[in-house]
């Protein structure tokens, strides 16, 4: 049979010449695997691995996989990963064949990460083949390519999401199969892995634009052998043959030994337990946002430090009791679930256990260190996720301790005549004491103001943070105290204590924004000059921090 070119293919997939193809083709194409198709019946949808079959019934399991699990709907608009290779090229025309019945609108995306001279021939190669199926064809390149397999997946993710994202697309198609699949779990097995992991890649995954991958129960020889008995050829990356890489060491070495020991069918028990292990991850998943849920999960803006501040950095929280009474795989299930929320991933067994270790025996102040930047730290009742630069700290035997840094607030005097003074003073708008501008204190103060009688003061006057040992006498107490056991008895927490904003003059601390004023600076009948103190944080801070 005569090769279809890449220029008559949609017309043949349109007339539905694909489907109804012999089941048998010698011809070879440069990335042929040696195997041919068998017309053997493929099993009803979830009860095997198709081994075999023709090209009808491959299609009609694809739509299958696509409705029954990767619930894509009829008339989705689809962005299909393409790299050029046997996969990604028999997931793109097996989707081609399957638009017309199910009113799909396909757009293809091919990243070049450009970590080999030929790459730009990939990229050709893809747009030339998306060019006779009709469908628009959006290519990126990796600007600044590094070394390492992860951090050119975490690229190409990236541009598939933003593509995705820009063009509208309800979901992106992925075009891992059933060998992909065995190589992911031993790779989590032999790193050590959870539930979740032993899952392995799901049928739909959340994300920002969800990934779906209809050929999760496809052999690669079936699919080599599609491709050729529609005369269609692919691209081979030289780097798929290094075996100094480890997966390929599993698939050119592991799994072959292990289908010569176990037979041909151990990949698809392995395929039935993995669904069985996710139906138990569902499940966990489920009593895991329970829990979260009941935690009272939120997410709140640190405006800590400078850095905070122009990074936008998020923490999160949730009831430390509560997480205390979780079962211990909700719990972890629940960590996880958290983590990769907040952006923290590349988590291991390891990190969730001294996770869920912490949230069972730590106490205030103490921490755990997690991947990307993030760390998990005990804090009045509450278990917070946060970003390294929320705050700046000094990490000692598990503790953390904030250093000062206060340059993001403004002190603004202005005098006041004592007839307004104590009309203020009189209505409550100002007092004495001063006013809390904000009903929490798990973030600093964007504003406050107080009314201070300036007459006793030594100048001059800073912003300034406490230091080790001061003590001040607010007004109203009857005694002076440690600046550091008020912020403590006013629930500030530890991380903000050593950045909290302070004006001070030459003699000692005489405001504290959101606590009180001193007790010698009250307002009094014998008062001779009276100031507003407006403390605000520079708007600059402020509005980078929203944005």
């Amino acid at each position: 049979m005569a090769k279809l070119s890449t220029s008559e293919l949609p017309t043949a997939i349109r007339a539905g010449a694909l489907a109804g193809m012999p089941t048998s083709e010698s011809a070879t194409s440069p990335g042929a695997c040696g195997a041919s198709i068998r017309d053997t019946r493929v099993r009803a949808r979830g009860s095997a691995v198709v081994e075999s079959g023709d090209s009808s019934t491959l299609l009609a399991r694809v739509m299958d996989n696509l409705r029954a699990r990767c619930l894509v709907q009829d008339g989705a608009r689809l962005l299909v990963g393409v790299s050029g290779g046997c996969d990604s090229v028999s997931l793109l025309l097996l989707l081609a064949a399957a638009a017309p019945a199910m009113h799909l609108d396909l757009v293809v995306a091919h990243f070049d990460h450009r970590l080999r001279p030929d790459s730009s021939d990939d990229a050709r190669f893809v747009r030339e083949l998306s060019r006779g199926l009709g469908v628009a064809a959006h290519v990126g390149v990796w600007e600044m390519p590094a070394r390492g397999e992860e951090a050119a997946r975490r690229a190409r993710h990236e541009f598939l999401q933003r593509t995705a994202l820009r063009l509208g697309c309800t979901a992106v198609a992925l075009g891992h199969q059933a060998e992909d699949q065995a190589e992911t779990v031993l790779m989590r097995l032999a790193r050590g892995t959870g539930v979740r992991g032993l899952a392995g890649m799901a049928w739909r995954r959340s994300a920002r634009v969800d990934l779906v991958r209809p050929l999760l129960d496809f052999r690669r020889r079936v699919l080599a052998a599609y491709l050729r008995s529609a005369g269609q050829s692919w691209r081979e990356d030289p780097t798929n043959s290094d075996l100094s890489r480890t997966r390929n060491r599993i698939r050119h070495v592991l799994l072959p030994a292990l289908e010569s020991t176990l037979g041909a069918s151990w990949i698809q028990a392995l395929g039935q337990s993995l669904d069985e292990i996710r139906l138990v991850w569902n499940q966990l998943a489920r009593e895991a946002g329970r829990l979260l849920d009941e935690a009272g999960y939120r997410e709140f803006v640190n405006t800590g430090t400078r850095v905070a501040t122009r990074v936008g950095t998020r923490a999160r929280s949730c009831d430390l009791q509560v997480l205390r009474r979780a079962p211990e795989p909700v719990l972890r299930t629940a960590l996880q679930m958290w983590f990769e929320d907040a952006g923290c991933t590349d988590l291991t067994r390891s990190h969730l256990a001294a996770s869920a270790d912490l949230i069972r025996n730590g106490q205030s102040g103490q921490c755990v260190m997690l991947p990307r930047e993030h760390r998990l730290l005990l804090e009045q009742g509450r278990a917070l996720l946060m970003r390294a630069e929320v705050a700046v700290w000094t990490h000692h035997k598990g503790k953390e301790t904030s250093k000062p840094l206060v340059k993001d607030f403004v002190l603004e005097v202005l005098p006041l005549d004592l007839d307004t003074a104590q009309t203020e003073l009189a209505s409550q708008d100002f007092g004495s004491r001063s006013r809390p501008a904000f009903p929490c204190r798990d973030r600093l103060p964007d504003a406050d103001a107080a009314l201070v009688a300036t007459d006793l003061l030594t100048p001059p006057l800073l912003v300034r943070s406490f230091r080790e040992g001061e003590r001040v006498r607010l007004l109203g107490a009857p005694g002076s105290r440690k600046v550091a056991r008020i912020l403590q008895d006013r629930r500030v927490p530890r991380r903000l204590r050593g950045i909290w904003p302070m004006v001070a003059d030459a003699d000692g601390i005489v405001w504290i924004p959101g606590i009180g004023i001193a007790e010698r600076c009250r307002l009094g009948a014998t008062s001779r000059r009276v100031s507003r103190f407006l403390m605000r944080r520079r708007l600059d801070r402020a509005e980078s921090c929203r944005g």
